[in-house]
Parts: C-alpha cells; structure tokens; sequence
C-alpha cells in the first residue's frame, strides 16, 4: 500500500531496510532507521485496531500511538534485547555493524530473542534442526561467538550463553527462525561451584514458589553447564510458543548497552520504580498474591541468599497475548559475596540501604511501604519468606536427594541458612562483611 502523498509505503509498512515486528502472530509495526542512523518505531494500523491507542503489549514505556515513537525510547526496548559487553561487540563484527546499530543488530538475531518478539520474522514454531551432544559442545567451548550458525546469540545479558531446544532429550538449533527453549551457560572446569551454586539457589527458589521453570547442571563436552528452562517459552511437541516478556529495564525505558540498570549508575533504577509497574489495573476483588507482594518475596529471597546483582535487568513483566502484564517468574540468581571479591553493593537499595549485610527485616518493611504495601502485611511476607527458606534448605541439607554438590555444601547452604535466621531474630542480615570460606564451613544449617 502506498500514501498517496509521496508514492512510498505506508507508515506501518516495511520499506527496505526497516525490520517488521511481529507479536503473537500481529503485525505491530516496523522498526525505521532514521537519518542519523537510529531507530524508531511506528505502531500498524493492525495494532492500533487490536489494541488500542495509548496500550502497551510490547513494553511498559512504549504506548501504541499514530506517530513514530523517539529513539531514545525505541532503542531503550529493542536495544535491551541485545546482549551486553564483550558479547555485543561479538555479534557487531559478526553481523557486520556498528555496535550500536540497533536494527542492524536485530536483523542479525530477531529470530530468537526474549519475549514473543520476532524481527524481521516469520514467527516459526516449529523444532530447529537436530544438534548432536558432540555438536552442542563445540559451540559451548566458546559460547562468545556463537551468534548465528548454530544457535542464537541474541540471548541479553553480559555472561557467555547460547540459547537451544530442547525435546525428547534432544539438542535442537535456534535458527532462521525456531525459537529457543533453554539458555545454557557454561564454566570453566575449576569454576564448576558457580555453575552449582546457581542451580541450587534456583532450586530453593522453586521449592518455595518463587519460580517455576527448572535450572541444572549438565556436563557437556566436559564443561560444566547451567542449563536454564526459559520461562518466556512453552512447548507442545514439536512446537515452540513464544510468550512475550520484559524486562525491568525495559519497561522503566532506561538507556540500553550500560550499567543504567544499576541504581548507582541511573537513579530511576530502584525498586519503588518497579513496584509502581506491578498490579495495574488489579481489582480490589482480584484473587491470588498481589504482584507487589510477590516482588517483596523476591527482593527478601535475595538479600537472603546474597543475590547483590539482582538488578533492573534481573526482573521481568510478562505479557499476555491479550494485553495484560504480571509480574515474571524469578531468575538468574547468584551469590557474588561468597566470591574472591565479590560485590556486597545491592544493585537496587533495600529501604535507602545499599550494604548487603546491613539488610534487616525493617529495612525491607520499610522499602515495601514506599511501595504502598501496609506495614502489618509486608512483614508478615517478609517473615514467611525467611521461615521457607530456612525451612527449604534444612530439607535440602537434610535430604540425600536432590544431593547438593560437594563444591558447594560446605558453604551456601550454611551462608543462606544463617542470614535467614539472623532475619527472623531482628538481626541484620549477614553475620559479618566478607566471611571467610573456613568459617563458613563451621556454620551448622538449623533444624
């Protein structure tokens, strides 16, 4: 279709050059370069008839309007589905662009990013072709580079990972089009105890119902692999479905690429910022846990398992296909103060406190009350989250299965264990600033 003004396509029409965006099967409109090289982005009019003017089902800071949306806030979505560091300039030389070629980038890799959204297209459900384990391995020995080929490289984020299907036991590559299913970050051999301390931090997440989807370790060529089940995708057969996600940084419209996602670095960055995004449009006679409630369940889960780098990143919406957004499953959890110099620095302050170990039960009240949760109620959340995860880890301790690998059972469960007890007695949160590995071998898991 052509305007009759200028004989060119149509607004929402892709011309050369532009990138169409599909969601759930809708045409919702193009990615345009502008002259100066950036992006911008115009709602269709399918969109804009399914959806509404001034709705948000690709993101939190993008409305659908009539007119091109700015770079600033294009790029703040479409740019942070890209990988972060190191990983883009990878995928910028591979697909031979500037780093900071936001269409550029996608074309290469829009098949396969987080999300329902697929740049240029089509929307492929079906299974990749097989991969052999012998085939996975040479790709996950250097998992930098691995950003078209076999699997996809769009997978956001700063560590190394690649993203592939998996069913019936089977490998299967993410592209020309096929979706993903699992993100798999390998470690080094003689680092195998982060691999083991996030499977098993994520394993006491989901035993306490703060996440839904499995998180393992394999050994894959020898290298030891967190193989995480993607909640932003179901499968069925053969067939993948895309459900669509952001993440916080997204919806709150910061600046991709850099470290805006840290509260230190970008103000809007905090956690108030991303309570305000949660329970929109609930009813006061809505059943089930209120997302702002769930948000503190989360935020309490990792002041106590030392998750100091959950940041604005490391929260996410989810997006029905018919509009509505809640609050994601929890993920990529870490405990960076059990590392040789690892951050005690929260990335998003807990009730104006910055300093991990000074965290307390208070400190938390105190945070979700800026959220507009009552007092009486965010503390019995925030207690009931340190009784289960102290209770969960005593059974994990306790149990011979699932067993609790050796890299680790001398010090997280007992690091954990600890701090939710300090919690629950109205003690700050840590038993000290950095704790020495000898000692927290000698601290006894209650129960």
């Amino acid at each position: 279709m052509t305007t009759p003004s200028t004989g060119g396509p149509r607004d929402d029409e892709p011309a050369p050059g532009d990138l169409t965006v599909l969601l759930y099967g809708t045409h919702l409109g193009v990615l345009r370069r502008t002259p100066q090289g950036r992006a911008t982005f115009t709602a269709s009019t399918q969109a804009l008839a399914r959806y509404g003017v001034g709705a948000r089902p690709l993101s939190m800071a993008l409305p659908l309007q009539t007119r091109p949306v700015p770079p600033e806030a294009t790029e703040a979505f479409f740019g942070g589905l890209l990988p972060e560091g190191a990983r883009r300039d990878v995928l910028a030389r591979a697909a031979g662009c500037s780093r900071d070629d936001v269409i550029g980038l996608l074309r290469f890799v829009g098949a396969d990013v987080a999300g329902a959204v697929v740049l240029p297209g089509p929307d492929v459900t079906a299974l990749g072709p097989a991969m052999t384990v012998a085939q996975v391995a040479r790709e996950l020995a250097d998992p930098s580079g691995y950003v078209g080929g076999g699997g996809s490289g769009g997978v956001a984020g700063v560590r190394p990972k690649i993203g592939l299907a998996r069913a019936d036991g089977r490998w299967h590559a993410a592209v020309d089009g096929h979706a993903s299913t699992h993100i798999l970050k390998p470690v080094a051999p003689d680092r195998a105890h982060l691999a083991h301390s996030e499977a098993w931090l994520m394993t006491i997440a989901r035993s306490i119902g703060l996440t839904s989807h499995a998180v393992t370790v394999e050994s894959i060529g020898g290298l030891p692999t967190v193989v995480v089940e993607r909640f932003d995708r179901t499968i069925e057969g053969d067939r993948v479905h895309r459900v669509h996600q952001e993440d916080m940084a997204q919806a709150l419209g910061l600046p991709w690429g850099g470290d805006a996602k840290y509260e230190a670095i970008d103000a809007r960055a905090s956690l108030r910022a991303i309570a305000a995004l949660l329970d929109r449009g609930r009813s006061l006679f809505a059943v089930g846990e209120p997302d702002r409630e769930r948000m503190l369940r989360y935020v309490t889960f990792n002041v106590l398992v030392g998750n100091t780098d959950a940041h604005a990143k490391n929260y996410s919406l989810v997006h029905a296909a018919h509009g509505h957004a809640h609050l994601a499953p929890l993920y990529d959890v870490t405990a960076p103060p059990l590392e040789y110099e690892g951050s005690l620095t929260l990335a998003l302050k807990v009730g104006g406190i910055a300093y991990q170990p000074d965290v307390t039960a208070e400190a938390l009240v105190t945070e979700a009350r800026s959220w507009g949760l009552g007092t009486d109620r965010a503390r019995e959340v925030v207690v009931r989250t340190a009784q289960d995860v102290l209770t969960s880890v005593t059974a994990a301790v306790g149990a011979r299965e699932p067993k609790i690998d050796a890299s680790i059972s001398d010090t997280l469960p007992g690091y954990v264990a600890t701090q939710a007890q300090n919690l629950l007695e109205g003690r700050r949160v840590s038993i000290g600033a950095r704790v020495p590995l000898a000692l927290l071998r000698r601290i006894p898991v209650p129960g």
